[in-house]
């Protein structure tokens, strides 16, 4: 398909084609790093909002924790006072400091049995104490005013288990817990109370997860993210969608993407992930930033989610700016590559091939001239074209005259050895008839006298024939020898245009080593262009114009191989046509070569008639001089007569070979001229 394009469709196709991949890998390769840095940007940023909302989230937890561990250490030192604490005071002081902290549902302390001051046994029945008068004070806004109530449930829940066991700070998973009668969804932060190493009880805040989802509400990342709290465990503290808060993030994602998000809550790690959302299916990019609180172990962590489609708003807007830009670029490129194929390349190149094509089918149009409008390579393919024809023209010139002088040579010798022919039937007649008259005379040799003085009339005739045949001969010869001249000529200007042909192919062969020496500059260039953007690319941000200009010049690079390859193809098609055209006078010079060797047989021939016609003269001079000795010896009439006949015999014998050979010359003669013809008709196809 690609060879039977034309060379304006090849390079549109070539160039084009190139030229679009390159675009196209240009804006994958603009788009991908556009997508991975927005990515990395999105990263950076979110995870800069996760950890400024999250240090918010931070402080209300850590200022929860200094307000437990502040009255944990304060109740600690009223143990190792010289005094016994006093319970009222301890209910004060906590209600105190819920009263300053509307944000926090509930405080309380819980004390191991007997641990506070020996008597819990007095208690029994008071408000904040159990059935036993162990301390468990619950002070909490379960009724909307602050009031105390005694702690349930410590003996299995966490808040107080952990603690007791560990020694340590800790915060609860999210759990559900009686306030004023209402469950209520919260979270704990506990401070123990160790008294010379010993575990005495605890203080604890409580805080409705409801608090942490108004604090999250306020979180828009990018206008249209929003952000949720986990706790270390994988619950969801607060969600803008409620029907999630307190499910445990292993119900809601499976696979690799819960092992990683599992193992960064435990380890306190920063996560990232590209998922789906669970409620719409959008796709988002989340990220999870953990929250220490106090010297707990068991980090919580904020996550924000963002549209993805709002995170790569800007790589998608640079991607279609990329595509439109590139899109531009390309249709002028395309626009400019027509023009270079249509006026610059293929115009002239079809001139040069309607002018062999004329030359090849038609006409043979030899005085066609190309315009040399340009001094680049078409322009240089116009000159040396338009010298060749020139070259040619001359050449086939010199044949038309050549082939019309070999036609009237062959005339002339065929006129020649027709007129030899019948000279030699007519000296074998009167060879016949002195035959038939010598045998008379040996019959009647009374008459001797009569016809011998007839036979030496009839021998002057035939002496007079044959020195005109003869200089006929000579003639004949002469014409033979410039007609071998010429074929000579012939062959040798057969030859120079032989050589000037091959001369023509060294020289497109030369033109052929400088386009090769300009594809390998091309490809050199093409290497130089790559490790430019190479190291355009280890350089960053500093190397991008660079990369820029790289890739022009590696784009350039390729249009000038693509462009050299093209040049060498239609050098190549010179050199065949070159070779082509060698090959045609090189089967001129060799009919011209068969022309000269009949010439030189002709010529052969002619001699030997020549030798044989002096021959029959000198036979005729001897047979006169015979005739006139008979009629001086008629006593001797019989012998001499018989000679006579003799010799007479021989004359017609030589007569009839005469015959034979101008018929041969006759032959040839005509074989030459229809040579002569033929290169004639040659000759005539080109217009010079």
């Amino acid at each position: 398909m690609f060879g039977k394009m034309g060379l304006r469709g090849k390079m549109l196709l070539s160039i084009c084609g190139v030229v679009l991949l390159s675009y196209s890998v240009s804006i994958s390769y603009i788009t991908y790093n556009a997508s991975k840095m927005a990515r990395a940007e999105a990263e950076e940023k979110t995870l800069e909002i996760a950890s400024n909302h999250g240090q918010m989230i931070k402080s209300e937890l850590d200022r929860a924790m200094d307000v437990v561990r502040t009255v944990a250490h304060s109740l600690e030192g009223i143990k190792k006072g010289d005094t016994d604490p006093d319970r009222e005071q301890i209910n004060a002081m906590l209600k105190n400091v819920l009263r300053q902290n509307p944000d926090f549902i509930a405080i309380d302390t819980c004390w191991e049995p007997n641990a506070l001051d020996g008597r819990d046994a007095e208690f029994i029945g008071v408000p904040g104490h159990d059935d036993t008068g162990r301390f468990v004070p619950y002070w909490n806004r379960g009724s909307g005013n602050i009031e105390v109530e005694p702690l349930v449930n410590f003996d299995t829940e966490a808040w107080y288990q952990d603690p007791k066991r560990s020694g340590r700070e800790i915060i609860t998973e999210p759990y559900v817990y009686p306030v004023g009668g209402k469950d209520v969804l919260m979270a704990t932060v506990v401070a123990p109370i160790m008294v010379e190493g010993r575990f005495l009880g605890i203080v604890a805040v409580d805080i409705a997860l409801d608090t942490f989802g108004k604090m999250m509400e306020k979180v828009k990342p990018f206008g249209t993210g929003y952000g949720y709290l986990v706790s270390s465990g994988g619950y969801i503290v607060a969600h803008p969608a409620d029907e999630f808060v307190g499910k445990n993030v292993r119900e809601l994602v499976t696979g690799k993407v819960q092992t990683s998000l599992l193992s960064a809550l435990e380890e306190g790690q920063v996560f990232a992930v590209e998922r789906e959302t669970v409620k719409d299916g959008q796709m988002t990019f989340q990220v999870l930033a953990p929250i220490t609180v106090g010297k707990t172990d068991t980090p919580w962590a904020i996550g924000i989610v963002v549209p993805l489609s709002k995170v790569m708003e800007g790589a998608v807007k640079l991607r279609n700016t990329s595509i439109v830009i590139g899109l531009a670029g390309f249709l002028m490129l395309v626009a400019v590559v027509w023009f270079i194929a249509i006026v610059l390349v293929v115009k002239p190149i079809n001139g040069v091939v309607d002018g062999l094509r004329d030359i090849a089918e038609g006409e043979g149009d030899l005085t066609l001239r190309l315009p040399i409008n340009t001094q680049d390579e078409i322009g240089e393919l116009s000159t040396w074209f338009n010298s060749f024809i020139e070259k040619l023209q001359r050449i086939v010139g010199d044949l038309a005259g050549q082939a019309g002088a070999m036609e009237g040579a062959s005339g002339a010798l065929l006129d020649v050895a027709g007129d030899l022919s019948t000279r030699a039937d007519n000296t074998s007649e009167r060879a016949t008839s002195v035959s038939g008259a010598a045998e008379e005379m040996t019959s009647n040799i009374n008459g001797v006298a009569a016809s011998m003085e007839q036979a030496s009339a009839n021998s002057d005739m035939v002496a007079t024939a044959a020195e005109e045949m003869t200089a006929t001969i000579g003639e004949v010869a002469k014409q033979s020898e410039t007609a071998r001249h010429i074929s000579e000529k012939a062959v040798q200007q057969a030859g120079g245009a032989s050589t000037k042909m091959a001369r023509l192919g060294e020289a497109a062969a030369a033109i052929g080593s400088v386009t090769e020496a300009i594809s390998e500059i091309s490809e050199q260039t093409n290497l130089l262009a790559l490790n430019a953007t190479i190291e355009a690319a280890r350089a960053g941000e500093a190397g991008k114009g660079f990369a820029v200009v790289a890739g022009e010049i590696k784009a350039l690079a390729n249009q000038t191989a693509d462009a050299t390859r093209d040049i060498k193809a239609q050098v190549d098609g010179i050199q065949g046509i070159t070779g082509e055209s060698v090959a045609d006078i090189e089967e001129v010079t060799r009919v011209i070569s068969e022309v000269n060797d009949i010439v030189g047989t002709i010529a052969t021939a002619v001699e030997e008639q020549s030798v044989a016609t002096r021959e029959i003269a000198a036979n005729i001079s001897q047979a006169s001089q015979g005739i006139q000795e008979v009629n001086g010896m008629v006593a001797q009439s019989s012998g001499v007569i018989t000679e006579i006949t003799r010799e007479i015999s021989e004359v017609n014998t030589n007569a009839a070979d005469i015959s034979g050979g101008s018929r041969s010359v006759h032959g040839n003669a005509e074989e030459l001229s229809q040579m002569a013809l033929a290169l004639k008709q040659v000759v005539e196809t080109f217009k010079i």
